[in-house]
């Protein structure tokens, strides 16, 4: 028993705006995304971070 040709057409042209609907959903949700940091600004952060944490603490003042 064979698919009438107009089954399979429609199979696809349901695929295919599935697919569309998947990337217009994709891009939209790209486009609202907030704008990532510079891995340069990351970076600074970091060692800013790891700088504070190595650091000699100050020892309290006798008093």
């Amino acid at each position: 028993m064979d698919t009438p040709m107009y089954v399979l057409e429609f199979l696809v042209r349901e695929r295919l705006a599935s697919a569309e609907a998947w990337a217009a959903r994709q891009a939209l949700a790209a486009a609202h995304r907030a704008p990532r940091r510079p891995v340069r600004v990351a970076l600074g952060l970091l060692l800013i971070r790891a700088g504070r944490r190595l650091a000699p603490r100050p020892c309290p003042a006798a008093g």
